[in-house]
């Protein structure tokens, strides 16, 4: 914006985003004004809005400074306008966002060690990585009706067989990733 013979005046919205760019994704926002030669400007009457990516309005505010929680991936629009201060030019600024959707953890071992003294029982470990956060929790399924909450777990079973043994290992999004490994129960 021209403000007759003196410098534009543009509106800034500045973001901080979280750590990992997946739902649900805090970001706080700033808004600021900046003349050409970089001096800050105040601003007031103040209207933010964030569209989502099917251009309807999810949220608006009048603060110069908010945070905002995405709870799905997608090409969002954050939308804002004020006056200045000072000279009471109207100024508006856009700002794209981009949530990442949920990568989902990847199993990338199973070990199943059978018991050498005890050949009715196994040691089930798990490994598993997470690109996008962490691991919070894994879930094991016997075959044989047990089941166990832990990354590495013993297990006997009551009668000899083949048994397909199932995990499960969910990050911190709530995204679960299940591999499966079968073990021979031999006495």
């Amino acid at each position: 914006v021209e403000i007759g013979d003196r410098m534009p005046v543009t509106l800034e919205i500045i973001p901080k985003p979280p750590r990992y760019n997946r739902p649900p994704a805090t970001y706080r926002f700033s808004l600021k004004s900046v003349s050409e030669d970089k001096r800050q400007r105040s601003i007031r009457d103040i209207s933010v809005k964030i569209l989502n990516p099917q251009g309807e309005e999810v949220y608006s505010t009048d603060k110069p400074v908010f945070s905002y929680t995405f709870t799905e991936p997608g090409c969002y629009t954050v939308m804002a306008q004020a006056t200045t201060t000072r000279l009471g030019t109207f100024i508006t600024g856009e700002l794209p966002v981009t949530v990442d959707p949920n990568q989902l953890p990847e199993i990338t071992e199973i070990k199943a060690d059978q018991n050498r003294i005890r050949p009715m029982e196994y040691k089930f470990s798990v490994q598993a990585t997470d690109r996008d956060g962490r691991v919070r929790s894994y879930h094991w399924d016997f075959g044989d009706g047990g089941s166990a909450d832990r990354k590495s777990v013993n297990h006997e079973y009551a009668e000899p067989g083949t048994y397909t043994v199932s995990v499960t290992v969910c990050d911190d999004s709530e995204g679960c990733s299940t591999a499966e490994t079968q073990v021979y129960v031999g006495e």
